[in-house]
């Protein structure tokens, strides 16, 4: 048996995952989505492959609570989602198979379900010419135009066995450009039922739509694709299962969680001569009288008093030298003119005035 022969291959979910997927043959089968909630993300997923890939079973994306339908929200929500899979052999153990730069292609392709059908995206070749869905004549099969996007490498120990091992994962594209590409019309008469905007091809009797719809509606799968594009005789794309069905969340999500936003303040006055010159922070009196109630005994529970002025305050991280050099000269000229003038205070000062009265 030829293991190099796509036929002779097949794909499964992410090996790390087949110890919980191992009494449900659907999910083992299929490629699993991966959910993280972290701009480190990819540093996220090599750690845990480094020290407990079994654990990798965690970060599976899952419905809402309360929801049948999973939706992957977008990475301005916080949220980054990969697709992973395993391209094995066909023989005894599942052997990992190891794609080849030079002559193989491991990618995915995203597409649209639409009844029973599966749709693939076909890009434009410029701004002018928007991409569109279009039906695929067999779902198992890939569409001589249809966008592949990459899959990386990710290697690990098995558990148990002592075994160095691969899986295939790739960035689920839930944000495009080419949404917003295809969305530029102002005709209400192109919009469907659903809400989402359609655009007309003068070259095409179809209708053109956004590749990621805004409309709440609309239903994805990732499919894995294994090729040898540049193998004779050519042999057809091995494509895997469909993942679980998802929406993708709009930009204004109602839904969507708050991304956490923290900013790092220095630590060290090395750290506050690195920073930007003017940088500043505005406190509101309300939260300038909260501030004030810390002091040493913070930690241990004990707040002081509020101070009661009636001011906020502007803390900035760095002051420029020319105001530094200013403030010293205000302060040097206001003790000069209080030592020369500041007597007059003490004097009492009669101006005699000629006023006379009136006849």
């Amino acid at each position: 048996m030829n293991a190099a022969n796509a036929h002779d291959l097949t794909w499964v979910a992410a090996a790390p995952l087949w110890k919980g997927l191992v009494k449900d043959r659907t999910k083992l089968r299929r490629p699993a989505l991966l959910r993280f909630d972290s701009d480190a993300f990819m540093e996220d997923l090599f750690a845990q492959l480094e020290s407990k890939p079994e654990e990798l079973a965690a970060r599976i994306a899952a419905p809402e609570q309360g929801k049948t339908t999973l939706k992957l929200y977008q990475p301005v929500h916080g949220q980054f989602h990969l697709v992973a899979a395993s391209l094995v052999c066909q023989l005894p153990g599942l052997p990992d198979h190891a794609v080849d730069a030079a002559q193989e292609k491991a990618q995915f392709v995203l597409r649209r379900i639409s009844g029973d059908a599966e749709l693939a995206w076909i890009a434009g070749k410029d701004a002018a010419s928007p991409g569109a869905w279009r039906a695929v004549a067999d779902r198992e099969k890939l569409d001589a135009d249809e966008e592949l996007l990459p899959l990386f490498p990710g290697n690990f120990i098995e558990e148990g066995a002592d075994r160095r091992r691969r899986l295939l994962f790739g960035l689920v594209p839930t944000s495009s450009r080419d949404t917003f590409h295809a969305a530029e019309v102002t005709d209400p008469a192109m919009v469907t039922d659903d809400g989402e905007v359609v655009l007309k091809s003068a070259d095409s009797a179809g209708a053109l739509v956004p590749k990621l719809g805004v409309s709440g509606g609309a239903l994805y799968v990732i499919r894995c694709v294994y090729r040898k594009p540049r193998c004779e005789p050519r042999e057809p794309p091995l494509l895997s299962d469909p993942t679980e069905r998802f929406a993708i969340a709009s930009y204004f999500d109602p839904d969507a969680p708050a991304r956490n936003i923290r900013i790092a303040m220095p630590t060290s006055f090395a750290g506050f001569a690195k920073m930007k010159k003017n940088v500043g922070f505005i406190l509101s009196n309300e939260v300038r009288r909260k501030l004030s109630r810390v002091g040493p005994d913070a930690l241990k529970g004990t707040f002081g008093p509020e101070d009661q002025a009636d001011k906020g305050e502007i803390c900035s991280l760095s002051i420029p030298i020319i105001t530094l050099v200013a403030t010293i000269i205000l302060m040097v000229f206001v003790t000069l003119l209080n030592l020369v003038f500041g007597w007059i205070g003490l004097i009492k000062i009669c101006l005699p005035i000629n006023l006379k009265a009136k006849e």
